[in-house]
């Protein structure tokens, strides 16, 4: 896989599935999991890519605009393409939903409000509207709804790359 480098390194694929189009996975392997007290690990697998090829010709990335094209003739296969292509929008839109929400409530809890209003005592007065710990909160609750939704985006990798992979066995069938 010489052509899908910016450098021109040349990067072994295994081939995954095996028939009138052939997928191959890439995987990109962190070898620096050395531990002092306990020495090596398992190796991590920190990318995974997919690229394929239709008969003995060249390979291209497996993307739902490539693939689209070469399975255009076989109607389950494109079935599972359009879910792929689903799961990915919905991945895409969950990390900018994830994106937006942390950074507001990071800006909400660094806005500048009025001084706390002092009440009886000689104490804060925690339920004015203008409190740095009214932002505190909201701001908190944002950051952690950003949160859960770059969770439940990097959860929906695994679903998208088995419609990908059902999408050619079912055309190789």
């Amino acid at each position: 896989m010489k052509d899908f480098n910016l450098i021109g390194q040349t990067h072994f694929s295994e081939r995954i599935r095996e028939g009138k189009i052939n997928l191959y996975e890439a995987k990109t392997i962190d070898w620096d999991t050395y531990d002092d007290m306990r020495g090596y690990h398992q190796p991590a697998v920190v990318e995974s890519r997919n690229y394929y090829n239709k008969g003995y010709g060249s390979l291209k990335k497996a993307n739902y605009v490539n693939l689209s094209i070469d399975l255009a003739d076989n109607p389950q296969s494109m079935t599972f393409l359009k879910k792929y292509r689903s799961t990915k929008r919905t991945q895409v839109a969950m990390y900018v939903a994830a994106g937006l929400s942390f950074i507001s409530g990071v800006a909400l809890m660094l806005s500048e409000g009025k001084e706390e209003s002092w009440g009886p005592n000689n104490r804060p007065d925690f339920s004015s509207n203008n409190s740095s710990f009214s932002r505190l909160v909201p701001g908190l609750v944002l950051s952690g709804v950003g949160m859960g939704f770059a969770a439940g985006g990097y959860l929906m990798g695994p679903s998208r790359t088995r419609h990908l992979k059902r999408a050619v066995d079912a055309y190789n069938d």
